[in-house]
């Protein structure tokens, strides 16, 4: 059996070379350029979009700038495929295409037949740039504007968005310590002031709460708008207020509330 599906193996990548040859693409590029797709794609299904953008990079002379090439280049017995750090850009290695131009001197995997198919047959577009999002889908993008607008639609509006849903929980459980964590210190002089209450007092107390808007203002900035439910013991919702947190960016992949505006109160 093993035997049989080598040999088939063999007969369709031959076919993939003839095909390829056709299409005046050497054999060493091929399968090069096929390894960096099989380790990009999330599916075989998006394989040939993103050949197309390699080919669409390379044809502008535009620097690959694919990670798993860093990892590549990073990896070693045990951790072959590391988390790439933003230093890790720089490593001196012909293999880093963040500082080399052009196709890597050798394949960075064994790529499957499904990847070489998508380097020869690969998706016409315009697409310059690509990400995957948390849930792996792919989010391809035109300009750079419009890849750095879905770098923060994407992979970091859900983030922050996990880190204001962090911050009023804690607030209902009354965590003050955890709770000015996520503070800056403009934010805590905010709430300092009358009328602005953090935890909520014991009687009412805040019960919980519910992400009502979200907005990108760009620069690494973000709005959210909060609505806050209090209760008295026993008697459930009797009103609530909500509150507008601007989100800004204060140290690497480290966001902080920065401002805070309370709207009046609502009984229920």
């Amino acid at each position: 059996v093993a035997k049989r599906m080598q040999n088939k193996f063999n007969e369709e990548v031959a076919d993939l070379f003839k095909e390829a040859k056709e299409n005046n693409i050497r054999n060493d590029t091929l399968i090069i350029l096929a390894s960096l797709v099989q380790r990009e794609a999330a599916s075989e299904k998006e394989m040939p979009l993103i050949a197309g953008i390699i080919w669409n990079r390379w044809l502008q002379d535009m620097k690959f700038e694919i990670d798993a090439t860093v990892q590549y280049a990073l990896g070693e017995v045990g951790n072959w495929w590391p988390v790439v750090k933003p230093e890790d850009y720089k490593l001196d290695s012909p293999y880093n295409t963040y500082l080399h131009k052009g196709r890597p001197p050798a394949p960075i995997c064994n790529p499957g037949l499904a990847a070489i198919d998508a380097v020869i047959n690969s998706e016409d577009s315009e697409y310059l740039y690509y990400l995957h999002d948390s849930e792996g889908q792919i989010h391809p993008a035109k300009t750079y504007r419009e890849h750095l607008e879905n770098i923060d639609k994407y992979l970091i509006l859900p983030k922050v968005r996990e880190m204001v849903t962090e911050f009023m929980a804690a607030r209902i459980q009354r965590k003050q310590p955890l709770v000015e964590n996520f503070l800056t210190d403009n934010a805590k002089q905010q709430y300092a002031q009358p009328g602005l209450t953090l935890i909520g007092t014991s009687n009412p107390h805040f019960s919980d709460f519910e992400i009502l808007e979200k907005e990108e203002l760009g620069n690494n900035k973000f709005k959210f708008r909060v609505r806050i439910y209090e209760e008295y013991t026993g008697q459930g919702r009797v009103g609530y207020f909500d509150e507008t947190l601007t989100v800004i960016k204060r140290e690497r992949n480290k966001h902080l509330i920065d401002s805070v505006e309370r709207s009046e109160y609502t009984n229920l």
